[in-house]
């Protein structure tokens, strides 16, 4: 769901599309409809269809006579299947629709079976819900995926479906689309010396339109100062948007046995609350504060 100032970018920048293209809506789960709401607004221009419907119903779109069904989700959620009893003629159907009941994820979506899918009398069935490109068994089904990513879990090429439609099948391709790609990285530091290295390291991980997370991993010695504040400080231009987290070990070979020193005792004594735990999340906070104390003793931390 978008703000009111999105809605009124949508809406004229649809309004671009004037003699130049059909423009079909389907509203889904997270922007369903509802009556005097936003799909209701009196500003849509003329070449935008909008589906308001909770049956699947019919339009045509002039002059090129294509038959285009569609289904709106008129709450959150809904169990129904919309494709048992669809008997309209159409050459392509679009629905926002979830087919692996299996997920919960998949749940109140107008959910369907891959079954369902199968001998439809359609040409072409566009499906919405899931983000990313693929197809429904050996069916007419298939999910474009989102044009942009939305968060990290959704790495990859981001598309559209090019459908023809002609008097036989359809013949049904992915476009590719997308300028700001997401990218999950771990970068072992065992060898690493300075943060000089981790930075070029960094920027070969991608360009100025990436969104980036980035994981240390790995041992390197205590005395490496990989400060990630300053480190995202010093990257945050080269790309859209970076993340970066410290994964870094603490390695039992920094620690001197007989060594009495203040650093040798605090070494000793955060490895010890490592060894006592098993949960992944303790061991990097303790991982961390471990780094932090030495850099303190140091005098590498920045007042």
């Amino acid at each position: 769901m978008c703000d009111f100032g999105q809605r009124v970018r949508l809406i004229h920048e649809l309004g671009k599309l004037a003699g130049k293209a059909r423009v079909i809506i389907v509203p889904g789960n997270h922007d369903y409809y509802q009556s005097g709401g936003f799909w209701d607004l009196p500003d849509w221009p003329e070449h935008v269809t909008i589906f308001k419907d909770d049956v699947l119903s019919l339009t045509k779109l002039e002059p090129i006579g294509i038959n285009v069904a569609g289904i709106a989700s008129r709450s959150s959620g809904t169990e129904s299947n919309a494709l048992k009893e669809f008997n309209l003629e159409a050459d392509i159907l679009v629905m926002h629709v979830a087919h692996r009941l299996d997920c919960c994820a998949g749940l109140h979506s107008y959910p369907i079976s891959e079954e369902d899918t199968l001998k439809l009398p359609a040409k072409s069935l566009a499906l919405g819900h899931y983000h990313q490109f693929g197809r429904v068994a050996r069916s007419i089904a298939h999910y474009p995926g989102s044009p942009e990513g939305l968060c990290f879990d959704e790495a990859g090429k981001r598309s559209a479906l090019m459908v023809e439609i002609g008097d036989g099948p359809a013949k049904v391709g992915q476009l590719e689309l997308g300028v700001y790609p997401f990218s999950r990285h771990e970068l072992d530091c065992t060898t690493i010396t300075d943060s000089n290295e981790i930075e070029t390291a960094i920027t070969a991980f991608g360009a100025q339109r990436d969104l980036v997370k980035v994981a240390l991993t790995g041992t390197p010695s205590v005395d490496l100062d990989a400060d990630v504040e300053s480190l995202i400080a010093r990257l945050g231009e080269r790309f859209f948007y970076i993340d970066i987290k410290d994964k870094l070990e603490l390695p039992v070979a920094d620690i001197k046995p007989g060594d009495k020193t203040v650093k040798a005792k605090f070494l000793t004594r955060m490895r010890e609350k490592l060894e006592a735990t098993e949960d992944s999340e303790t061991k990097d906070v303790i991982n961390l504060a471990t780094r932090l104390g030495l850099a303190a003793l140091e005098g590498r931390v920045q007042k």
